[in-house]
């Protein structure tokens, strides 16, 4: 007995650093990723990270060619980055950038490899996803987080909206925290609260009492260390020494949001909104007073997914959030998709479409 009890005991401590090893490595591609969004487009990001993670890099067959192929674009002038080292770059092997010029490229280490199905299909996703981002209208059937299924194309749309991104939130938040350890920052109808780890009993009695009436939806920004690869990294906003805070847990950081607050924002554009009530993220909401049936709380929408855990892990604002789906489901929305439509080969089939709204992020950090 005195045995299995040693055993069990040496399998936990193993379990436990295996953990901690695959948390620190989520740390670091998370690094990865705030290059990349300092690269990319955010609809690039959000297209390359749909697809299945490459796993660890250490002991790749073709580690050695791709620092070799590296190391030649570098010499042409181009800034490389390993896809491999972020969480949402999962298409190809190396990002390069020069100038406006954005290319990904995929590296084998035999050349006869190039001709591969398989190889023909990892360079092909790309050059579509590119291709995309320049055009506004995907033609190749693609699967897109939160969808079921195969859509047959996607349309980028266009609009006049001034996205409230909040970028001063986290010197606000620094502010609070050097103060009294514990802060609560309103932003509209948006809430953040912070507090140093030692102080999470007084941070939890603040969210207790705040959150006492009404249905709530709160996030911890740490989650996006390890999920959520197509939302942009808190380090976008927060200075390093924070970031490495949040990420090791010495600093915790929640957003939070009222449901009613959120259905009266719907409701001066005109919509009732409904939801269904489920403990995950993208819990079903609809919206009543739009003419597509498509936006329905009993169906999986993607409308306004995207952009709903931008909501809860990055700092997009709400008001920002319901302008934007207000947007997507209008007559000039459908208007401009239809235009798009027809310069394409996938005609009007706006059944098996998925809307963008492309977001404008930009900003320093604070």
């Amino acid at each position: 007995m005195l045995a299995v009890r040693a055993n069990q005991s040496k399998a936990m401590a193993l379990s436990q650093q295996a953990d901690e090893r695959r948390y620190l490595r989520a740390c670091l591609l998370m690094i990865g990723d705030h290059i990349a969004a300092r690269l990319l487009d955010p609809d690039t990001i959000r297209r390359f990270s749909n697809f299945q993670s490459a796993g660890f890099l250490g002991g790749k067959d073709g580690l050695k060619a791709e620092i070799r192929a590296a190391e030649s674009f570098i010499a042409q002038g181009y800034m490389v980055l390993f896809n491999d080292l972020t969480h949402s770059l999962r298409v190809g092997d190396l990002t390069l950038k020069k100038g406006a010029e954005i290319r990904t490229f995929e590296v084998k280490s035999n050349p006869a490899e190039y001709h591969s199905k398989e190889a023909v299909r990892q360079t092909e996703i790309p050059r579509t996803i590119h291709d995309y981002i320049k055009t506004d209208v995907m033609v190749q059937p693609h699967r897109f987080a939160g969808v079921p299924g195969v859509v047959q194309g996607a349309v980028r749309l266009d609009s006049d909206i001034t996205e409230d991104w909040q970028w001063d939130i986290a010197g606000q938040i620094h502010k609070g925290i050097h103060k009294s350890g514990v802060t609560h920052v309103v932003r509209g109808k948006k809430h953040y609260l912070a507090a140093r780890r030692r102080e999470v009993e007084e941070l939890a009695s603040m969210l207790e009492t705040l959150t006492s009436e009404g249905e709530w939806v709160v996030s911890s920004i740490q989650r996006r260390v390890e999920d959520h690869a197509e939302v942009s990294p808190f380090t976008q906003w927060f200075k390093l020494e924070s970031a490495v805070e949040i990420m090791a847990g010495d600093l915790i950081v929640l957003s939070a949001f009222k449901m009613a607050d959120l259905a009266s924002l719907f409701a001066a554009k005109g919509h009732r909104l409904t939801w269904k009530r489920k403990m995950i993220d993208l819990f079903p909401i609809g919206l009543e007073g739009v003419g597509d049936a498509w936006f329905k709380a009993d169906e999986r929408p993607n409308v306004g997914d995207h952009h709903r855990l931008k909501l809860m892990y990055a700092f997009l604002a709400i008001e920002s959030y319901v302008d934007i789906v207000t947007f997507l489901v209008s007559p000039e929305a459908s208007a401009q998709m239809t235009e798009k439509l027809s310069r394409s080969s996938l005609g009007t089939a706006g059944s098996s479409l998925a809307l963008d709204e492309p977001l404008k992020e930009s900003g320093t950090i604070q």
